[in-house]
């Protein structure tokens, strides 16, 4: 892999790294002049030519998600069988070798390694990514001690195939949430969950549920209550541990409610490190016995009074009440207006428009996420969703579909004895593009014809391939003298040597020289071209005087006249 050039543009200078899923290349960013790095899927994954588009999907959708904290995607794409994500480059080593080398951490690191992780997944959970793989292999720690969290878009990928998900669990299980590991779908609680057992064990140099098997670390995932941190650690504050148990709860619903919750109990616990202040609740303190009031002379009992605090209270209850009412009206109007469930519909294979009127129908909206080369599905039909069908969702909602875009191959056309507006027509209905048009004399085929094509009828290749033609002059002219008191001109066919190099602009300019001659104006090269391309060309002309122009997108950009 090592010198090969990805997409034109990545240049393969090293390789860093392996894993399980991945061999990691350093490249070189030949536009952007940059280091980046490339994570190339397995062969023996990228054989699984579902599970690898799966990859680039969800890679895509990562693109232009940009936070501090996240190691950015660049680009991805598959060239000759090799499946690969462009990512940013980061320096350093990740977070299992810094615990390898450095547990239990201080107090205050632990928790700003908390607080990091808890900024990115607030940010990504806002926006609809979970991570679902979140282990301290996915973080990265650069010299600069700065977190960085890679590889969001590998487990939405990894748990749409049962085969990878079940060798994936090895890596990932003392760090997997109990509800993923009975298969059910990631949700940002199960993150939190995640970033729970990286406290625990950089706090206390130990991971809390260990075993023999994955299915019997799964069962006490699952079963066994989590053990205490002050007893492996006694210098670990007690708020500190009761936000890690918090994150560790069997129950969904009894951890953290969101990652910005986390991240906020992280920062009261931080601010206490800093002022060495405890944060606990302050008992009342209890009041000493008041003596017995001396006995007073009988005076004249006065009429009664309500107390004050009796009538603020009987308002407080009376508000009270009201509030309750008007609550549980608003819970049984929104019971009743809340939307309904809807079962997703099989979308895949049908046309965008086909899937459309479904999705109108069960009151749900579509949303194009990418369109892709798919091998499998024609252009313009759904080839994965998300959610997948039968899952249910809310009424109104939306749901992601991505769309083929046909094959990335072509097949070449033949195209040779039709027109030259007819050949280029049939080329880009094939899905290619057509490439420089030179010109020859052909006693055979009629002028303005194809001649012959750089790529022969029937030849498969990836689509965008530029295919060359030869366009006929006709039958090559006699040359006679014409009489120059008859036509102005000696009749003297003349050849000239033009040589151009094409100016800056966008790629695949069209560019044209043009003679005009005694017999009128001809195209005596057609072409595409690029900035920088140098051209050379041999035109011939007829008379004293000839012109010869040069034009660049229909644009004149050059004029010569040849006198004779």
């Amino acid at each position: 892999m090592v010198g090969t050039v990805l997409k034109h543009r990545y240049e393969v200078l090293e390789k860093i790294g392996e894993g399980n899923l991945f061999t990691v290349y350093k490249c070189d960013d030949k536009i952007d002049n940059r280091p980046v790095a490339a994570k190339v899927l397995l062969p023996q994954y990228a054989a699984n030519r579902m599970f690898a588009e799966r990859i680039l999907v969800e890679a895509q959708a990562m693109i232009g998600v940009s936070h501090p904290g996240i190691v950015e995607v660049y680009d991805s794409g598959e060239q000759d069988g090799a499946y690969y994500v462009i990512m940013e480059y980061v320096r350093g080593v990740d977070l299992k070798e810094r615990i390898r080398r450095s547990t239990p951490f201080s107090l205050s690191t632990a928790v700003d390694v908390g607080l990091a992780i808890c900024d990115v997944l607030d940010f990504t959970h806002r926006r609809g990514f979970v991570h679902s793989d979140l282990r301290p292999g996915n973080i990265l720690v650069t010299p600069e001690g700065q977190i960085k969290l890679t590889d969001f878009w590998v487990g939405n990928a990894v748990a749409s195939s049962q085969s990878i998900r079940t060798s994936a669990m090895m890596r990932s299980i003392h760090y997997m949430a109990p509800e993923v590991a009975e298969g059910k779908p990631a949700t940002p609680a199960a993150d939190v969950y995640s970033l729970g057992i990286m406290l625990f064990e950089i706090l206390t140099g130990a991971i809390p549920f260990d075993g023999d098997t994955p299915i019997a670390i799964a069962l006490k995932h699952a079963r066994e209550p989590v053990p205490s941190l002050r007893a492996l650690n006694p210098g670990i504050p007690k708020n500190l541990e009761a936000c890690v148990v918090k994150a560790l709860q069997k129950a969904t619903q009894d951890r953290h409610r969101s990652a910005k919750a986390m991240l906020n109990e992280l920062k009261s616990v931080r601010d206490a490190l800093h002022l060495a202040k405890p944060i606990a609740w302050s008992q009342p303190e209890k009041k000493a016995a008041e003596p017995p009031p001396e006995p007073e002379e009988e005076v004249a009992e006065p009429e009664y009074a309500e107390p004050v605090f009796l009538s603020a209270l009987r308002t407080t209850l009376l508000v009270v009440v009201l509030i309750i009412v008007v609550g549980v009206a608003v819970m049984f109007g929104y019971i009743i207006r809340r939307p309904a469930d809807v079962r997703i519909p099989d979308l895949i294979g049908k046309t965008f428009d086909q899937a459309q009127s479904i999705a109108a129908d069960k009151k749900i909206q579509l949303a194009v996420r990418s369109e892709q080369p798919n091998e499998e599905y024609p252009a313009g039909t759904i080839y994965f969703t998300n959610p997948p069908p039968d899952r249910f969702i809310k009424v109104g909602k939306s749901v992601d579909v991505w769309i083929s875009k046909g094959s990335k191959f072509a097949v070449a056309p033949n195209v040779v004895r039709a027109t030259q507006d007819e050949a280029i027509e049939r080329i880009r209905d094939a899905g290619l593009n057509p490439g420089e048009v030179s010109q020859e004399y052909n006693d055979t085929i009629p002028a303005g014809s194809i001649i012959s094509q750089s790529l022969a009828p029937g030849t498969r290749v990836e689509r965008d391939q530029l295919v060359g033609l030869v366009s006929s002059l006709g039958p090559k002219p006699e040359e006679i003298a014409l009489d120059a008191e008859n036509y102005g001109s000696s009749g003297e066919t003349r050849s000239f040597d033009v040589k151009f190099t094409v100016p800056e602009g966008p790629e695949g300019q069209k560019l044209q020289i043009v003679v005009k001659d005694d017999y009128g104006e001809n195209v005596a090269y057609s072409g595409s071209a690029h900035p920088g391309d140098r051209i050379e060309q041999t035109v011939q002309g007829t008379g004293d005087r000839v012109t010869i122009r040069i034009y660049i997108d229909d644009k004149l950009v050059s004029e010569e006249h040849k006198w004779r």
